[in-house]
Formats: C-alpha cells, structure tokens, sequence
C-alpha cells in the first residue's frame, strides 16, 4: 500500500524502507535462530505480493514513478533471500522458469520514453535487468536450463538497438543512460548458455557494424560527447572557420515559431534558382527534427552571394546586419509568387514614415519607406526608450540648414523625424555599436552602457499616436506591448570579434520563461536575470592605469516579439515538418535514418559497449575451446567471433585518443592469435586488407594506436612463423601460388597497395616505415618478399615524384607526394633506412630483370637484380647528376642514411663500374655551391664514399676536389669541410693498411689547409692546426708510411700558406692579428722541414710581415704596423 501511494509524504516515508532491506540481508551469522526462523516467514509473507507488483502489465501499474526504485530493491533482495532459502529446501517456493518468463516479457513490453541529449536512469528497466540477473544465476545453480535465445532479439531491438523500418518517418530510441544500458549488456552475457545462444548474440552484435568494409566512423577521431544534442535539447551550427555572425543570427530566425514554420513550408525546388531558400529550408528541418549537437551550414553558406554576385567567404567575417540585409534579400528575390514574398516581409518587415513638418506652416512632407530593423544610435544615449525616443524627434531645420516648402515656396523651419506607421509582431532593433573616426580614418566600437526593457510600449512612437498628441487629441491610445526574446551579442573590437545569440525558448510553455545560449555548436541554459550584466556594455569593475575596463562584450540587436502573439501563438515543442510535392517523405524519412545512425553510433561508442564485446569475446574464445564444445563449434564460428573483435577494435577502439578498453581488448585479441592459429590467420586476414592499414596506420592520428598494431602484426607473424612456416610463406615449394598466397606475402602486398596514404602527412610516416624495417630486419626470406611485393618501387617513386609527369603521377596514386616532400622531417629517413637493408639483396651492377615476379624466380643468387622501372629511377640523370640522389639530399634527415646508402650499394659491387663513377661524379658537382656550408650533405656522402671503395682512383679524385674547393669557401663551409678531412682521417678505412686514404689526405694539405688556418672563425682555426699537428708535426702520432709525403706536404704547406695569404687577404673582409695565429703556428712547424737556411727562413718571414705592413692603413682590412711584429719571432 505504501509503496503504491503517490503521496509526497508517504513517498518520503518509503525512501526509508532500508529496515526491510536489512533485514533480509543479516546473514546467519548476524542472527540467532529464532531470528532467522522469522526472517523466513517473513519472506515469505512478503514475497507474494511483491511478486505480484512487479509482474502487473504495465496499463494497470500501480506504483508511482517515484517508488519504483523502492520497490525493486526490496523485490530484489526479497528475491535473492526467497531464492537462497529455495537452494536449501526441498519444496521450493519460486517458480524461477515463470518468473524468468514474466519479467522479461514486462522488461520488453514496458513503455519507457528517452530524451535524446538528457538520458534519465529509468527505474523500472534497471530493476528487471537486476531481477532478471539474479534469476538467471538461481537457476543456473539449480542447473535449470535458461531459454533466453528466443527472448534476445526483442530485448535487443527494444532496449538497446532498435531497428528502423523502411520509410520509417521518426527513428526509436533505445535505452540511453549508461549505467542501465550496462545492467543491459551484462544480462545478456549471463543469458549466454551455450553455443546457440552465444552465435546468436555475435550475429547480432556483427549485423550492427554493416558490410566487411563499412566504417562506423569516417572521421579519425571520435568525440561522443559532441555527437548527440545537448541537454538543452537544441541543435547548434558549427562554425566553417568565421561564419559566427552567421550562426548566431540563424538560430535566432530558427527559434521564431512563425519564420521558421514559415520556411518549413516552403514548397521549394532544388534548382540553381532557389538554392538559399530550399538549403534553410533542409537546414532548418535538420535542426528542429535531428538529433546532432551541432549542423554545418555549409551548404546554406555556398549557395548564398553577396550583393556583388561573388560567393560569401566563410574565413572573412561579415557584420552581422548586413548578413542579415543580405540574407533576406537573396530569400525574397528566389520567390517569385507575390503572396509568398509578402507573407515573408510581413514576419519582420514594417513600414515608417520620414515626415519633414514645418514650423511656419501647417504643410507636412511625408514619404513611406519599408523597414526590417530599426536603427538605433547609443552614442550618447543610455537606454533603448532614449533612444527610441531620439529617433522620432528627429532634427530641427534651421538657419543655413532651413527647408524650403515646396507648396509655400520658401525655407521655413521645419523638424524632420522619423515615425513607425506599421510595425510588424516581429520587431528588431540593431543598435549602432561601431561607429567611424574620421581623423584616424578607422572603425571603433563603442562598449558604452546600453540598457533595455524585458517589454516596451510601442505605442509612443507611432504616427498615430504622435499626430494625436500633437492635436492635443484626449483619446487614449490602446499599448502596443512587445516582449524581449532574443539578444544577439558581439564580443570584441571593430575589427575582429565574435558573434553569440541569447534566445527565449517559446516552444516550451512554463511559469519560468526558459533561455538559451546559442554559441556555435554549443547550446546551454541561460538565467534570463544575466541579461543586464552580460549584455547591457559598459564598465565590468576592472582597473587598468587608473581607468575602467570596458566590457568587451555587449547586445548588437535585439529581438523582440508582440505580447499579444507570443501569448497566443505556443507551438509545441517539436514541429512536424509539412510534407509538400517537391520533399514528399524524403526529407522526413532522411532525418529519420540519419537520427538512427547517430544514435546506434552514440551507443556502439560508449565505454560499456566495448566492454560488454571484449568479455563477449573473451567468454565466447574459452566456450569454444571447452572439450565439451569443440564439435560443436567449427572453423567458421571461430571467424566470425575474431571478426567482431576486430571489428570493434577497428571501429571503435582505435578511434579514441584514450579508450579504457583499449588496452584490454589489445591483450584479449593478442593472446588469442598467440594461442589459436585459426584467430591468428583471421587476424591477418584482417591487417593485410588495405581499409585496416589505412584505418589503423596511415589515417589514424593516436601514435598508440598505430604502434601497437605494428607489434600485434609482428607477433601474428612470428608465431605462424614458428608454428606453420608454410602458412607464413617459407616453403620448399616455390612455386609462385603457394608464395603469393602466403600471409608474409599478403601483409606486405596490402602495405604496398596502401601506399598513397602516406602522401597527406608525415604523420604515420615512423610506424609505417618500421613495420616494414623490423620486417626486413627477420631476414632474407623477409626481404625478398618485400621486394616481390613492390616496396622497392614504391619508396623510388616517392622520392622520385616530383620528377615524374602529371600522367604518371596519377597512373600510381602519387599526386600529393611532390607537394609533402617540399616540407623536409625527420620521419622521410625511415624509408632510406629500409632502402639501405633492401640494397643488401639487391644490386645495381647486376643486370636488370622484368619485374619483381620475374625477380622472385632468382632468390637463389648471392644478389638480386633491380627491375627495369626500379632502374629506371635509379639510374635517371639530369644535367650529369644521378637525380634519386641529389633528391634524397635534399631532405636534412635524410643524409646519413644516404651516405650509408651508399656504403652500401658501394660494398655489393665492383671496385669501378659506370654508375659509381655517376654516383661519384655527381656528389663531386654538388660541393661547388654557395653558400659553401649546403655542400655538407654531399661532403657526408662523398666521406662514405671514399671509406667503402677499394678504388685508388676514387679516392685520390675525391679527396682531391674536395681539397681543392677548400680555398673557393669564403665565410661559410669552414666547419664542414674540416670535419670531412677530420672523420676521413679518423676512419676504419683510413687505418687500414692496404687504404691509402691517409697518403691522399695528407699529399693535398697545401690545398685544403691554408683556407681553414685563416677562416674566419677562430674554432675552425685551432681545430685545423690541432689535425694538422696530429697529421704532420706530431712525431708521436705520424704514420711512418707517409713520412715522406709528410715531408713534402710540409714544405709546400709553407708555399702554400704564404702564397695564400698574399692573394687571398684581400677577399677576406677586416682581420685582426688572431687570425693569424694558427698560420704562424702552422709555418713555423712547417719550417722545420724546409731545406733553406734559418736567415732564409727569417728573410721569407720578413717578406710576409713587409707585405701584411704595406696595407697596415687599409681600412677594410683593419690592420697596423705593429699587429704583425710577431712574424718576424
């Protein structure tokens, strides 16, 4: 009785039914006997008839919304105590298979109602679901079968994902509150008996993820909460970059129930003709039917040209009044009946008078012009009544600016105003916060103070009223009383800002008026009792040197409608959209199928979901291997369980930047492809398809995501590796089915196909590229099918793209390719890294075959050929420059690898052959560059170069023109080319005895050496004397080999230094003495060797200081007389 009552008091008193509850739940430890012996009757007693509350249908419910928690929480305890006593008795009281029947019959058949945006925890679902749990393990424990197959798709489409009939006209709404849906999810998993019942729940689960290559989500990234409309229950706009002023004045049109039902009705056309009128009129249904949190007017904004005829530009922003202007003049002049575009004037649109009335005579000059906004000036003014009340005293017409009388024929004084003769129900006041400087030529804003009235009397301001009172006419005039609805608001400066809207919700009829927000895509409640504070302007309290801050935020037009009207004229909340000849049901039907497809979404991406699928998939993997169960089960049941794990974790897992289910549905998945060979070929069915590599590598934006398929792959592969060699493709047969067939063969292939994805960003770039590096990292068997699979090609074609034609760059999908690379990362080293191990299978001085299948025919062969188009890129030359490489170059991070590229193709080959003399050739013309510092990353290579080769004349060539370009690097280059004779010296190469690296280095020291002892920076200078000193001077460190080339380096050195200064200093800009401190250095070590006598030596010395002295008043070289002394030491 209690718990039927809908008393408030009694309700109150049932909240605190928790005795009853604790009773039942006192276990038998808590109790004596005489305790539990009446907690059993008790039960007993109570038991019926909170059986018999729950199981009544639903038209003849007794229990009061409010109580229905009560009550299931005490049938629930009730239940499970009855159902623990009935485990232990050998007349049971429960009819568990009757109950199980019941309740969810009522769970199916219960009428419960869903607020999309505001899902409410219902209390009679969730008290089923609980009952249903518990009678579902009761009867299992008493090893009563569970007929829940027959009962799942009812519950399903009813509860969690209803299905949409054809031409269905409004889409069912499911269950929407998490904590319920779970409660759901989780019974549905205790209902699982066996393999029946589990197949037709995967099937299930599978036929709402659609076709094998359906995307759930096309966007990359998934943001639920921005997918359903918002608690306030309206849709927004979004913004298309400045399209603010756009949205706000939308929604506030959208929100007034005679526009809107107005355009609703539009009998429009989709021709060029109505393009602006037929989008509002989709734009508008979307918003009042849809279920989205915001639209994208886009379609509205594109058909839509300003009064130049040129289309609106959504990056500029537009002042708001004259989108507005602009806007309804498009909307009427797509009108072509006369009726129709006057019931459209009449929503906004009025009529004034500009009257001219003379002060000397009773002769008045009138002229009717139509109006949609009023102009209201707040300069000066403070309030819209002051204003108003400005606008139709109009200016006095006096002296010099006096008004000639046309019908009196004179100039008389008059006042010219302007008066409101027709005002529509829809009236809006746009008020004139920017006004124009015109000694600085600029717009400014004025924020100052503005206020307006909730409701304003019109009356005042009519001819008829004004023409009254100036008759001194006693008839009173009736009020015309308007009420505030909308306020539309910029915040910001003249010059840059943003528009927002606060609208009155007139749908929804309530004691307390409601107000909304409309900001963009988020629309919110608001306290109307704001509105002075947040729209009125003026001075916020702030401080700033001394002077009140100004808000920067304040009203821009005001939207008020006629009190008679608004009373009047409540729509319900929603608005049926009228089916015309030109929409039919399409429209409606569209809206329909769209709202469900949002909303299946909206759940299919809820934590709980994943969840409810990962422990489906992990339940369903241990049934399937249960002895008991494993006849029953075939291959095929395998799959498809695989597949709805995978899909989910395609779909949905991997959409979220951070996904609670992530993680463990990485581990269930990865645990069954170690531990199933059957799951792990699905799986790789799965990852080599190119929509998976597209969707979790090179269109997926969370590195998580894209790292941790590559190590799912790496694993599937090497346990089919270590458990089916065949499968994975190594195999005795080589027959070339059995090795395209292969799963190694099959991944790789669906890399190469995916290839173009890699040409929108750098971003999947790393995890791409390492895939496939720790792929070729396995071994030969591992290389030779990336190079049957075209990966080889396709890296040359990247870097070759901007070389290739138009034709051929859309014959293979590379068109963006060119434009990326022109943006140099780090990320383009991975695919160089790769090409480096692939070159250890491959050679270019073995001749070329057709193609890669006729390529995977020679594996037994210490090097595989390069195909004729691999070649083709390879060996392309452009103004005697091999183009691949000077184009990798190009890029910074690419450099080393090149040089280890070539490190590479050069130990595969002979010591000279025609394309290392391109390839040296070609590195060689690029160090002749300004500014000298670009050559460095051909300085890197040709340094690889020369430690890979064997050939004597490379090496002499190389280092020779190297040396010889030392003393052309003026300013720039010094520290580069020091470090290519520093590394080279240094080198494993260099020390080799058979190397003659070192000889060549130190015989081309007069060449190289004089440039870097005088470079303009000093580090450069102490490094070169230090390399040098280790080189030449230093006894310690010589090698005995080459004393005799140290010798005569040394001594043409001396030449060479001398000889340099007196040509040289004059390019060098102003010096100072510390320049020349290496090169004293340097000479005098270099004296040693000299075979001259010391008086020799000093007069050459000598010499060189008379020479430095001569130019000692030379301003651009900066030096005197005694700055030099030091020479002759």
């Amino acid at each position: 009785m209690l718990l039927c009552s809908d008393s408030e008091v009694v309700a109150a008193g049932v909240k605190r039914y928790s005795l009853t509850t604790n009773l039942l739940l006192l276990s038998a430890a808590d109790c004596c006997r005489t305790f539990a012996c009446e907690k059993k009757g008790y039960a007993s007693f109570l038991w019926p008839i909170l059986c018999a509350l729950v199981s009544l249908e639903d038209h003849i419910w007794p229990v009061p919304p409010a109580n229905c928690r009560q009550l299931f929480q005490t049938t629930f305890h009730t239940f499970r105590f009855v159902a623990q006593v009935d485990a232990e008795s050998e007349t049971p009281l429960l009819d568990l298979p009757m109950l199980f029947e019941t309740w969810i019959t009522r769970l199916c058949t219960y009428p419960f109602v869903e607020v999309v945006g505001c899902p409410v925890e219902n209390s009679v679902i969730q008290g089923y679901t609980h009952l249903l749990r518990s009678c579902v393990f009761a009867m299992k424990q008493r090893d009563i079968s569970v007929d829940g197959a027959k009962n799942f798709t009812d519950v399903w489409t009813k509860l969690l994902f209803p299905e949409l009939e054809e031409s269905a006209t409004q889409a069912r709404i499911p269950v929407l509150h998490d904590n319920t849906r779970t409660e759901l999810y989780r019974l549905f998993l205790d209902l699982v008996d066996g393999p029946q019942t589990l197949m037709k729940l995967v099937f299930m689960n599978l036929a709402l993820f659609g076709g094998k290559d359906d995307q759930l989500l096309e966007i990359s990234v998934a943001e639920r909460d921005r997918w359903l409309v918002s608690p306030a229950g309206k849709s927004g706009l979004s913004n298309l970059s400045n399209t603010c002023y756009l949205n706000s004045l939308l929604t506030q049109l959208f929100m007034n129930e005679r526009f809107r039902e107005f355009i609703l009705s539009l009998d429009v056309p989709k021709t060029e003709e109505t393009k602006a009128i037929y989008n509002l009129h989709i734009l508008f249904a979307r918003m009042q039917n849809g279920y989205q949190k915001a639209l994208e007017p886009k379609d509205l904004v594109d058909s839509l040209r300003d009064f130049a005829g040129d289309p609106i530009d959504p990056t500029v922003q537009m002042d708001v009044d004259e989108f507005f202007n602009l806007l309804f003049d498009r909307l009427e002049n797509e009108m072509t009946d006369e009726k129709l575009k006057a019931k459209f004037k009449s929503v906004f649109g009025g009529q004034l008078v500009q009257q001219v009335k003379s002060k000397e005579c009773s002769h008045i000059s009138e002229k009717e012009e139509a109006f949609s906004a009023i102009q209201c000036d707040i300069k000066g003014k403070s309030t819209l009544l002051e204003s108003l009340k400005a606008y139709v005293e109009g200016e006095v017409m006096e002296g010099d600016n006096k008004y000639r009388c046309s019908k009196c024929d004179k100039l008389v004084d008059a006042v010219k105003r302007t008066c409101l003769k027709q005002i529509p129900d829809n009236l809006i006041f746009h008020l004139k916060r920017f006004d124009f400087d015109l000694q600085t030529m600029n717009r400014s804003k004025i924020n100052d103070y503005f206020e307006f009235p909730n409701t304003i009397d019109m009356s005042p301001f009519k001819l008829d009223y004004l023409t009254a009172a100036e008759g001194n006419q006693t008839t009173r005039m009736p009020p015309d009383e308007f009420e505030l609805v909308g306020v539309l608001v910029h915040t910001g400066t003249a010059e840059s800002g943003h528009y927002y809207s606060y609208i009155k919700d007139r749908f929804v009829q309530a004691d307390t008026p409601a107000w909304l927000e409309f900001n963009d895509s988020e629309v919110s409640a608001f306290d109307p009792l704001s509105i002075a504070a947040a729209c009125y302007g003026g001075c916020d309290g702030a401080m700033a040197n001394g002077y009140p801050l100004s808000k920067a935020f304040s009203a821009y037009m005001l939207f008020y409608q006629r009190r008679q009207t608004s009373a009047t004229n409540n729509l319900p909340a929603s608005l049926s959209i009228p089916v015309t000849e030109q929409n039919g049901l399409e429209l409606v039907e569209s809206i329909a199928h769209d709202n469900h497809e949002m909303i299946k979404r909206y759940c299919m991406f809820g934590d709980n979901y994943m969840t409810f699928l990962r422990e489906l998939f992990e339940g369903a993997y241990k049934l399937c291997h249960e002895a008991e169960h494993q006849q029953v089960f075939t291959k095929r049941h395998v799959q498809l369980i695989m597949d709805l794990a995978l899909r989910a974790f395609q779909q949905i897992c991997s959409k979220f930047k951070e996904c609670v289910e992530w993680s463990n549905f990485q581990l269930a998945i990865t645990n069954a492809v170690v531990a199933d060979e059957t799951c792990c070929r699905r799986f790789l069915d799965w990852a080599s398809s190119e929509s998976t590599i597209r969707s979790m590598i090179l269109e997926n934006v969370h590195p998580n995501v894209r790292q941790q398929f590559g190590r799912m792959v790496l694993t599937a592969l090497a346990r089919l590796k270590d458990t089916n060699p065949v499968a994975y493709g190594i195999t005795p047969d080589d027959s070339p089915t059995k090795r395209n067939n292969s799963y190694l063969f099959k991944f790789l292939r669906g890399m190469s196909k995916s290839w173009s994805g890699l040409q929108w960003a750098y971003r999947p770039w790393n995890d791409f590229f390492f895939l496939l590096g720790k792929l070729s990292n396995e071994g030969p068997d591992e290389i030779d099918y990336i190079l049957k699979a075209e990966i080889l090609l396709k890296i040359l074609q990247t870097f070759m793209a901007q070389h290739m034609t138009a034709e051929d760059l859309s014959l293979n999908d590379l068109n963006y390719f060119p434009r990326l690379l022109q943006k140099p990362r780090n990320a383009t080293a991975r695919p160089v890294e790769l090409l480096t191990t692939l070159f250890a299978r491959v050679s270019p001085f073995v001749e070329s075959c057709l193609n890669e299948d006729h390529r995977d025919t020679l594996r037994d062969q210490d090097y595989l050929p390069l195909t004729q188009r691999e070649q083709s890129y390879i060996f392309y030359m452009k103004e005697n420059s091999l183009v691949f490489f000077s184009t990798l170059l190009e890029q910074p991070s690419c450099v080393t690898p090149t040089a280890d590229l070539i490190t590479q193709i050069i130990s595969s080959g002979p010591p000279r052959h025609q394309f290392l003399d391109s390839l040296k050739d070609s590195l060689i013309s690029a160090i002749s560059i300004e500014p000298a510092d670009d050559a460095a990353p051909h300085l890197r290579c040709l340094r690889a170069f020369v430690e890979a080769t064997t050939c004597d004349e490379y090496i002499a060539e190389i280092i020779n023109k190297v040396a010889s370009e030392v003393g052309t690097i003026g300013t720039n280059g010094g520290q580069e080319h020091y470090e290519f004779f520093l590394y080279l010296a240094d080198s494993e190469a260099a020390k080799d005895t058979y190397s003659n690296i070192m000889k060549y280095i130190i015989t081309n020291v007069p060449l190289w050496a004089p440039a870097l002892v005088l470079y303009t920076d000093e580090s450069v200078r102490q490094k070169t004397f230090n390399l040098l000193d280790n080189l030449l001077f230093d006894e310690a460190r010589t090698d005995e080999r080459w004393i005799g080339e140290i010798i005569n380096a040394s001594q043409e050195l001396w030449d060479a230094g001398i000889t340099f200064v007196k040509t040289k200093i004059s390019h060098l800009g102003p010096i100072d003495e510390r320049s020349f401190l290496q090169l004293h250095a340097v000479l005098s070590q270099c004296a040693k060797f000299l075979d001259d006598s010391q008086e020799e030596v000093q007069s050459k010395m000598a010499d060189l200081k008379a020479f430095l002295e001569q130019d000692r008043d030379e301003e651009e070289i900066g030096i005197n007389s005694g700055r030099f002394c030091y020479l002759s030491d």
